[in-house]
């Protein structure tokens, strides 16, 4: 009887093995905080909001999405997003913003007496082909609020993937960061009454 029982809590566990769900890998878009460099700028004189950040409805999932041909594409049910796409990929840029302009963002506060700037960005492509590269295809407007002054630009931004997930996010973390230098370049110029023109690319 004893041995029966046994044998019978064995085949339970085994059967509870073989159903287990394979672990979930979560992924983000935000660098560490020392991939963005060492060395920061000066306090800016001016303060920058961020607006929500458009991406493709069918990029606005939970999981990763990955291109496996001209017309195909993979949702990895294994490896997520640590937030909402849209929200990682706001927080990338608007980290990567502050770091670039030194300036604060105040996306949803009061600006204070500092001169506002306000950024929007379209992400039309978020394209990721392992093993080749990440695509990124994006609008953006930078307005001065105390200049009246507007600007909008376009950026197609390319960079190499390796195979493994994890190097792929990477690269993608990296075309956020290259995305987020050129709206510097120009929020920097925007917010002391120059226009700049538009970055090449």
């Amino acid at each position: 009887m004893i041995s029966w029982r046994i044998g019978c809590i064995g085949a339970l566990a085994l059967v509870l093995a073989a159903c287990a769900s394979p672990p979930v890998h979560y992924y983000t878009l935000m660098r560490q905080g020392d991939s963005a460099g060492a060395l920061l700028p000066k306090p800016a004189s001016f303060v920058f909001s961020l607006l929500p950040v458009s991406i493709p409805p069918q990029l606005d999932q939970a999981q990763l999405v990955v291109r496996s041909g001209v017309v195909s594409v993979l949702v990895l049910n294994g490896r997520r997003w640590l937030a909402p796409l849209a929200d990682e990929v706001h927080s990338a840029l608007a980290a990567e913003l502050a770091h670039d302009t030194g300036a604060q963002n105040v996306s949803g506060l009061p600006p204070g007496n500092k001169p506002m700037v306000r950024i929007k960005v379209n992400l039309h492509r978020f394209d990721a082909v392992p093993a080749r590269y990440v695509l990124l295809d994006a609008n953006w407007s930078v307005r001065s609020l105390t200049h009246k002054h507007v600007l909008v630009c376009s950026s197609r931004i390319r960079k190499h993937a390796d195979s493994a997930f994890a190097a792929l996010v990477a690269a993608q973390q990296q075309a956020l960061a290259e995305l987020a230098r050129r709206i510097a370049s120009v929020t920097k110029a925007l917010s002391t009454g120059r226009t700049p023109k538009c970055p090449p690319g």
